[in-house]
């Protein structure tokens, strides 16, 4: 049916990426010292593979319980890890978007 489980880790998310080749894609276009942005941060994949390359990232992620998951996984990697930030806003939960083909 198409409908993801939760994993024994419980992860989740619907489009969990590999690790390492996540890792190698950051590795070949992100210059030396360079910041990993992934503004679609899901479960993490992609903060987690920057880490473990000694990258610098930056995640943005707007459903709450995705982000408990990014904090899990990423404290896995280093357990000093604790550099998330609180929202800066709460998204309303049903935005309402103008019709844009209105006259």
């Amino acid at each position: 049916d198409g409908e993801r489980t939760e994993s024994k880790r419980g992860n989740h998310h619907p489009t969990v990426k590999p690790i390492d080749l996540m890792a190698y894609l950051i590795k070949l276009i992100t210059p030396k010292d360079g910041t990993v942005l992934d503004p679609f941060a899901g479960s993490g994949s992609t903060l987690v593979a920057a880490k473990r390359a000694g990258f610098k990232s930056v995640g943005i992620e707007m459903e709450a319980e995705y982000c408990e998951i990014i904090k899990a996984r990423l404290l896995h990697v280093d357990p000093l890890f604790n550099e998330i930030e609180e929202p800066l806003f709460e998204p309303e939960p049903e935005a309402i978007l103008p019709d844009l083909f209105e006259e």
